[in-house]
């Protein structure tokens, strides 16, 4: 096909190079008719005055003594001995006709080649359009049966596909009591795992209640949950509660209360934290004042170190020495809280 196709393009390049040929030949042939018939126009104008150049040589008087100029050629002229002026026109009309003969016989003849020449050029035209309409069946052929092989390529490879299919279905069947006792054995896994973090989840949950209830004195109740998505922290007050400032209030709660597990060791953490901005992150003043306040309570029970950076002013009774640590800045990284740029 792709031969075919080839083949037929050489083909109409060849019959469009003749016809563009042929007709930049019949352009040129009408360029030259057309210069013919205005040389003929011209040469016939001057013919018609040469003829009545030898009329009036034949028969006009002579100006001085009235006798014809043809009585003169028989009988001389009176008043001169000068003949020759007739035989002068007379040659001049001679060699006008020869002219005009040849461009009429020329412009025949060019004539007679325009039309051989504008047949040859329709001929060609024809030819043209049959060589393209060959072209555009080649080139559609070439097309069906390549879509035709993309089509067998894809079926096959749909077909290799199935097999792979239809070779892990059977390795499934033939492994499917193995893998029922393996998700049977997992599953156990699973709720020894669940069983045994149950607890610490709990001690988590009351801590983290107990937290919140701190920093939020009133009918409110926090918990920790576990499900197949992970941790999920609730506060509830009559029903569950979710805004920007409650869910701030859940990170830092929940973030107490495992400093809290860790100081306990029950919790494999360092006994540190670090919060960065809690005020700016929606935590109300009231919150926040209380938040100081609490972790003043545990400093008498426990060992830990808490460290909050803040652009909102503590409590005034807590921002003095020795908790109000250190004025920090963005920059340089000497003023910066680790004193480098980390």
């Amino acid at each position: 096909m792709r031969e075919n196709k080839r083949r037929a393009s050489t083909a109409r390049e060849r019959a469009q190079e003749k016809f563009s040929a042929l007709r930049s030949d019949l352009r040129v042939l009408e360029t030259q008719i057309s210069g013919t018939e205005e040389l003929l126009s011209t040469y016939k104008g001057q013919l018609a005055r040469d003829n009545r150049g030898v009329l009036l040589a034949e028969h006009s008087p002579c100006p001085i003594c009235d006798v014809p100029l043809n009585a003169v050629l028989e009988n001389g002229c009176p008043c001169t001995a000068d003949t020759g002026y007739l035989e002068e026109v007379r040659a001049r009309r001679k060699d006008t006709v020869t002219k005009v003969e040849g461009f009429v016989a020329a412009l025949a003849a060019k004539k007679e080649e325009r039309r051989t020449l504008a047949a040859a050029v329709l001929a060609a035209e024809s030819e043209l359009s049959e060589c393209r309409i060959a072209e555009d069946s080649a080139e559609q052929e070439r097309d069906r049966i390549f879509a035709a092989s993309r089509d067998g390529d894809h079926l096959l490879e749909e077909a290799k596909q199935l097999e792979v299919l239809v070779t892990e279905r059977a390795n499934a069947v033939t492994q499917g009591a193995k893998g029922k006792r393996l998700h049977d054995e997992r599953e156990g896994q699973i709720r020894l795992i669940r069983q045994k973090n149950e607890g610490a989840v709990h001690g988590l949950s009351r801590r983290f209640d107990a937290v919140i209830r701190e920093l939020v004195p009133g009918e409110i109740e926090g918990a920790v949950v576990i499900d197949g998505n992970g941790l999920t922290l609730k506060v509830s007050q009559g029903g569950e509660r979710s805004s920007a400032a409650i869910e701030s209030l859940k990170v830092v709660a929940f973030d107490i209360a495992t400093l809290i597990l860790a100081v306990e060791g029950a919790a494999s953490l360092p006994t540190f934290l670090l919060h960065d901005s809690p005020r700016e992150a929606d935590l109300g003043q009231s919150i926040y004042d209380r938040l100081f306040q609490f972790m003043r309570s545990l400093e008498d029970k426990a060992h830990f170190q808490y460290i909050v950076t803040t652009t909102t002013e503590p409590p005034s009774d807590l921002s003095r020495e020795p908790w109000r640590r250190a004025t920090l800045r963005g920059g340089p990284p000497q003023d910066r809280l680790m004193g480098c740029d980390l």
